[in-house]
């Protein structure tokens, strides 16, 4: 499913088979489309803002002294700025663009602002609330199934694969699903917000191949 696997030149990750692991999240610094107002779910999309940049610097000095043994990044041009904008300070052994990490499809909504599409998108929520996971975004976009598939795939492959310190880079919409999965299924007694431009989470989980088969037996349950 990645699309292109990268090795960085300075390796400082640590090796071998872990019986805990931290999942680290970073939304994409500001977009263009964000500063413009607009849903975007193209990966050309014009990438970040100048205010983006600043905010990768940031987050570089937050977290330069954690070492990843690999990133998984979206194919987003968003994401790979952000990604590749706050990476030379970070330390990495490998990177990966993985298209399940992708932006939701919003269908025809696509370039719409947030106000115009309001309204539709409050009643697909709604629809999906009541449990119809079928429903379009935008008429011909992805549906919820598809959508939480594709997450719950990926987040089932990575906690079973054996690292230790892992970085996503996603979008917001993305990392709303795997922090309501992982607080489902750690059964954490915390509550999700909302997650900024370049900012970050982490969980740890204490039993990744637990967790992995958990995420797996959700992810195979019937969807109307």
């Amino acid at each position: 499913m990645a699309q292109y696997a990268g090795r960085r030149g300075n390796i400082r990750g640590a090796k071998g088979i872990y019986f805990q692991m931290k999942i680290y999240f970073v939304r994409h610094a500001e977009s263009v489309a964000n500063a413009k107002g607009v849903l975007s779910s193209k990966e050309d999309d014009g990438g970040i803002t100048e205010k983006g940049k600043t905010q990768c610097n940031d987050l570089a000095s937050t977290l330069n002294d954690i070492n990843f043994d690999i990133a998984y990044i979206s194919p987003f041009q968003r994401t790979k700025e952000t990604f590749f904008n706050f990476s030379t300070k970070v330390s990495s052994e490998e990177y990966v663009f993985d298209e399940r990490l992708s932006e939701l499809d919003y269908g025809n909504l696509h370039g719409e602002t947030h106000e115009s599409a309001e309204e539709h998108l409050k009643s697909t929520l709604s629809k999906i609330k009541n449990g119809d996971y079928k429903v379009r975004f935008g008429g011909v976009g992805e549906n919820q199934a598809e959508f939480e598939h594709r997450i719950y795939g990926f987040l089932s492959e990575i906690i079973a694969s054996g690292k230790s310190n892992v970085l996503v880079v996603s979008h917001s919409s993305t990392i709303a699903v795997m922090e309501k999965l992982l607080i489902k299924v750690l059964e954490l007694d915390t509550k999700r917000h909302s997650i900024g431009n370049c900012e970050y989470r982490y969980y740890t989980i204490k039993d990744p191949a637990l967790t992995a088969k958990k995420i797996e037996d959700i992810q195979t349950e019937p969807k109307t």
